[in-house]
């Protein structure tokens, strides 16, 4: 979730059956060359919901705008804080409209008798709408497990051995704007 002034901006959860995969590379100095105009900052605050609980989220943004000749750019990126969801976004700006996109991070794809440590994220390699979390690490299995989703009540499993995974919904990038950046004095 990204919030804006306290108001909530929805977010989707990503199932099997609406999800379709796309290769993308994002290049700031690609095609038209690297951002140009003026300093300016965005700032915010993500959310996620866990447990049906919003917390502060670490979350990838990226800030694009479409400036005024028509184009598209992307401007900035940055991280927000795990701590407070809060982020300050620092672009440069030719007045157009800007668009911030909150992207999950997806984790590597399961691959057989990895080792795992407390923390990675793992994501099935066929998508159910969910990524997992290691909670306690080891060597995965050799043949990947029956994954499960997160229902509220159903969060971890141990898969094999010792190693035990947190299902977390996986959310499609979601975007905020379009909003006019701050210049900087």
């Amino acid at each position: 979730m990204i919030l804006k002034d306290q108001k909530l901006f929805c977010s989707e959860v990503i199932f099997t059956d609406n999800v379709v995969i796309h290769d993308i590379a994002i290049s700031t100095s690609g095609g038209g060359g690297t951002p140009t105009g003026d300093p300016a900052t965005i700032s915010g605050k993500v959310e996620r919901v866990l447990d049906n609980q919003a917390e502060p989220a670490a979350r990838q943004l990226v800030a694009i705008e479409h400036k005024p000749d028509g184009s598209w750019s992307v401007t900035g990126d940055t991280t927000s804080d795990s701590e407070t969801g809060s982020y300050t976004l620092d672009v440069l700006t030719e007045g157009g409209d800007t668009f911030v996109l909150a992207i999950d991070e997806y984790g590597v794809p399961f691959t057989a008798t990895a080792s795992v440590v407390q923390g990675d994220l793992i994501h099935p390699t066929v998508p159910n709408g969910h990524v997992y979390r290691v909670e306690a690490g080891g060597t995965l299995p050799a043949t990947e497990p029956e994954w499960w989703i997160d229902t509220g009540t159903t969060h971890t499993r141990t898969i094999e051995g010792d190693i035990t995974l947190r299902a977390i919904p996986f959310y499609r990038p979601l975007a905020h704007g379009p909003i006019k950046a701050e210049l900087l004095p």
